[in-house]
């Protein structure tokens, strides 16, 4: 009832306000009647909503949520004031009839201003927009009705006779022959409504331009049908809240029967939540330029080579990708690694062209630059790196999978999502909508999705492919990082859980750092369970890591019964160590083979187990590898001293595959093979990386179009490579 009903019933009342008979006739009282049952009743709402809003953590909160709720307050105190006089004195201190006066005709203006702002806030999060407004948005309101407020007190004090009771004594109002306090409240309610109007007729033609709402109205959440129906039922009400301010700026009287309208319409419509960002994204057509800008037609070699169709807009997905069993099915993917999180060695470029040797990472790369030379930077990389046409390559490459790495800082909690801190910084923050993109894609080319909490706050385990390089790690010494994590989970599996196929707890947690970090990984694994399968669909996967500690190590954790549809992610890279590097290409073959037998002892005993990341790679040869600045184990210049290992030079392994020889080539496919079947003996396997700038032995891309990865994953050159090993 906060946009009209106070205003109404003065519209009524007023009318009447100079009549000789002090007798109220019958309609009027009905009306009064019907005022009061109707603001009991919205009271009770409101409490209840404000309420919850601080009890339960998962009720979406704004600065322009505040703005509207608080309209409601100021509604309250003014109905307060309103049933305090009925029930009281039959004549009113003049004081509080000044007071009432003020707010029944500075309400309405505050209750259209208020909405204005949330449609713009609804805009906005349409659009997943980053602009900074949720002060303006939040002061605009406020500081208008408290300047109405304080005008209409200095002229109820300054002229007592502008004051006037209606004939029942009821309620005080000012009289029906003082235009400027009425033109005013009038005035300022048909800007609001005007406002609302046209921001809300933008929001229109974004859900109608593609029909994309009528499209997806049957892919919503139950939860999410119903914020619609409320933004819907929330749009009628700036055409009622502009009739009503046009009729008090130009007119003396006003029927009682439009009065019942308003109050009954106002009452209806409860703007009191958020609108969620998969809402959001399933109501919004193609990303805007103000989102995503459109993708250049032609990009550079560094940004390899993409298609027309990667600058067409994508389409959101209508439906829930297709189930994939993986009890009889095998996972075949790839990693899309250095995208949504940044990894020196695999685009050297983005850091050399800095011209600052102390960014080394996602973090420093935020805290070092210029704002908006790093937005700049990142947005062009996410345009650029992956494509739809990678998605194309990727389905006709045979694989069924992509693993998508992703910070915590891309994903847009608010703090009715968690009680911890909300920001980001440094981290640039921008590449949500880009993540959404990409999924359309997976639906589109048949690809199923595994999303990864790669990045987390503090780092879980100080590498730069955490977002931060850094020789203290605070995710797992630092309860509100862990749970600020665990918050980041039930955010995806509320806003994507129905898009994805797997959602990752966490990339390589640090168990290698103590008791206490294992204690923590092993209950936030705990937690982070219990959050996903309380937000996402019942077949979602959940994936844990074995946090450098062996998977043996987690022999019956979250298995069966107590858990339900839980993997594990197995990495195995045999470079990081002189004695790894020691290994001939045999070596490495043979030790692949050697831990086919414990994986699928691990997986027949607990959980399906997957090898999550591998490479072709038997060198640390790769530029920056072991981190921006640092050299290679391989050729003595990791840390070069006169206790360095030389191995041999680097200029043989890694670089650019046209100058590898044949006799190397051979081992690379041999290599992908045995991890292959190594993988296929259990549940599947998800190769290091797709791309990679400088660095063709780790790209997956590259390997096809080198040769050392066949075109259909299940063929093979050397059969049964493992068979001697059995």
């Amino acid at each position: 009832m906060n946009l009209g009903a106070l205003e109404g019933i003065t519209m009524d009342v007023s009318r009447r306000a100079d009549a000789s008979e002090l007798e109220v006739p019958a309609h009027d009282t009905r009306l009064i009647v019907a005022f009061d049952v109707l603001y009991i009743v919205g009271f009770v709402i409101l409490s209840f909503t404000l309420l919850s809003a601080s009890i339960f953590r998962h009720v979406r909160r704004t600065a322009t949520w505040y703005t509207v709720i608080s309209s409601w307050v100021i509604t309250c105190v003014a109905n307060l004031l309103l049933l305090g006089q009925q029930g009281g004195s039959p004549d009113p201190a003049r004081a509080l009839c000044t007071l009432q006066a003020s707010l029944v005709h500075s309400v309405p203006a505050y209750t259209a201003w208020a909405a204005w702002a949330l449609a713009i806030h609804v805009y906005l999060s349409l659009v997943q927009s980053n602009q900074v407004v949720s002060i303006l948005l939040h002061a605009v309101p406020n500081g208008l009705f408290i300047m109405l407020v304080v005008i209409l007190l200095i002229c109820g004090a300054a002229k007592p006779d502008f004051i006037r009771k209606n004939p029942a004594k009821m309620y005080c109002h000012f009289s029906s022959g003082t235009a400027i306090p009425k033109q005013v409240s009038g005035g300022l309610t048909i800007i609001g409504t005007l406002g609302i109007l046209t921001v809300e007729g933008i929001i229109i033609s974004m859900i109608f331009k593609r029909w994309k709402a009528a499209r997806n109205f049957g892919f919503l959440k139950h939860h999410e049908a119903l914020q619609l129906g409320r933004l819907a039922l929330f749009s009628i009400i700036p055409v009622i809240g502009l009739i009503i301010g046009a009729l008090q700026f130009v007119s003396k009287s006003q029927g009682g029967e439009t009065v019942l309208i308003v109050i009954l319409a106002s009452a209806g419509a409860n703007p009191g939540g958020g609108v969620s960002p998969t809402l959001s994204s399933s109501l919004a057509t193609s990303p805007t330029p103000a989102t995503i800008p459109a993708r250049p037609t032609s990009q550079s070699s560094s940004s390899r080579t993409t298609t027309s169709s990667a600058t067409s807009a994508p389409s959101s997905p209508t439906s829930a990708p297709t189930p994939f069993n993986y009890a009889t099915q095998k996972i075949r993917g790839v990693n899309l690694g250095g995208w949504l999180v940044l990894e020196p060695w695999i685009t050297p470029s983005i850091f050399e062209n800095t011209g600052n040797d102390n960014i080394i990472d996602e973090f420093t790369l935020g805290q070092m630059m210029d704002p908006t030379t790093a937005k700049s930077i990142l947005t062009n990389h996410w345009q650029t790196w992956i494509t739809e046409d990678d998605f194309r390559q990727i389905s006709a490459a045979g694989l069924n999978h992509v693993r998508i790495p992703l910070g915590y800082w891309s994903v847009p909690l608010t703090s009715a999502d968690t009680n911890t801190s909300t920001s980001a910084a440094p981290y640039i923050t921008g590449a949500w909508p880009y993540l959404l993109e990409a999924l359309s894609w997976a639906q589109k080319y048949k690809i199923h999705v595994i999303i990864d909490i790669h990045g987390a706050p503090g780092s879980q385990n100080g590498y730069d492919n955490s977002g931060q390089r850094t020789g203290n790690p605070l995710w797992g010494v630092t309860p509100d990082n862990v749970t600020r994590t665990v918050d980041t989970l039930r955010f995806l599996a509320r806003e994507i859980g129905n898009q994805v196929s797997v959602i990752e707890l966490l990339n390589e947690g640090a168990g290698f750092l103590g008791d206490t970090w294992v204690a923590t990984i092993r209950q936030f694994f705990l937690d982070g369970y219990a959050a996903v399968r309380e937000e996402a669909p019942s077949n979602l996967q959940i994936m844990i890591g074995d946090a450098f500690l062996g998977v043996n190590n987690w022999s019956g954790f979250l298995t069966s019964p107590q858990a339900q549809g839980v993997m594990m992610d197995f990495h195995e890279y045999q470079i990081f160590s002189d004695l790894e590097l020691n290994r001939s290409f045999d070596d490495h073959i043979n030790f692949a083979c050697g831990y086919m037998q414990s994986l699928g002892d691990y997986q027949s005993s607990n959980i399906r187990t997957i090898i999550g990341e591998w490479s072709n790679a038997p060198t640390d040869c790769a530029q920056w590898l072991n981190g921006r600045g640092v050299g290679a184990r391989w050729d003595g210049t990791w840390f070069p001293g006169p206790t360095s290992v030389v191995h041999g030079p680097c200029g043989n392994y890694t670089g650019s595959y046209t100058g590898w020889s044949n006799d190397y080539k051979t081992f690379l496919r041999k290599y992908w093979e045995v991890q292959v079947e190594v993988g296929e003996s259990i549940s599947g396997w998800v190769f290091w990386t797709w791309k990679a700038e400088n660095a063709d032995e780790w790209s997956y891309q590259k390997g096809l179009q080198g040769g050392w990865i066949p075109q259909d994953p299940t063929n093979r050159m050397f059969p049964g490579i493992c068979s001697p090993m059995q």
